[in-house]
């Protein structure tokens, strides 16, 4: 495909559909590096997915997310101490389960933490003393692990006898994803059509 075939010039009539699939198609691929960044524990990565995001903060008025970018830039920066910086950039994601490149965000694992600790709440019921605050914080994790052993999920094993009592399979999406493509392609999304109009979003600008 020729770029005079994907791309609009300024003094023709826009493509609506074909700019809504670009972006679209862009964001998708963001995502996959954010996971990826996620995951392997890039915190380079990671910084640069902050600072690209800094103009999508400010076109959709999240001042307070583009505010953490700055601050996210200027500590990986050294700007707070040379300890900031480390923490900051390096270590920010935690792997709690043992295993090559099953990285989390702290601060995500943070909110794990924080919902378990409220669910383990509700269920004292009122009864809250010293001892049994204790007793649930300190048991957080072994209610986890027993948890997935007792009501184990589809992701969690890939035992047979749990996968024929669940019912369930590990999903495989190639069928899916090649199908989408195929009807996309049919479709002709990214070849410019003068005056085309994406359903449901006819004025759509590429941002």
């Amino acid at each position: 495909m020729s770029d005079s075939e994907s791309e609009a010039s300024c003094d023709q009539i826009p493509d609506s559909m074909m700019n809504f699939y670009k972006d679209m198609t862009f964001y998708g691929l963001l995502m996959l590096g954010q996971k990826g960044c996620s995951q392997f524990g890039d915190g380079e990565g990671a910084l640069a997915m902050w600072k690209n995001s800094m103009a999508d903060y400010h076109d959709t008025n999240k001042p307070k997310y583009r505010i953490l970018c700055h601050r996210k830039a200027a500590a990986c920066a050294g700007v707070f101490g040379a300890k900031i910086k480390t923490d900051v950039t390096n270590n920010c994601y935690i792997n709690d389960q043992g295993l090559e490149d099953t990285n989390v965000e702290g601060d995500l694992k943070v909110e794990h933490v924080n919902c378990q600790f409220k669910t383990a709440l509700m269920n004292l019921c009122g009864n809250y003393t010293e001892d049994s605050l204790q007793r649930l914080m300190k048991s957080l994790d072994i209610t986890k692990c027993l948890q997935e052993k007792l009501l184990p999920q589809y992701v969690d094993s890939e035992e047979p006898i749990v996968k024929d009592r669940l019912g369930h399979r590990t999903a495989d999406w190639t069928d899916q994803v090649q199908r989408g493509v195929q009807d996309l392609c049919g479709a002709s999304v990214y070849e410019y059509q003068s005056g085309r109009k994406m359903p449901g979003a006819p004025d759509y600008k590429r941002k």
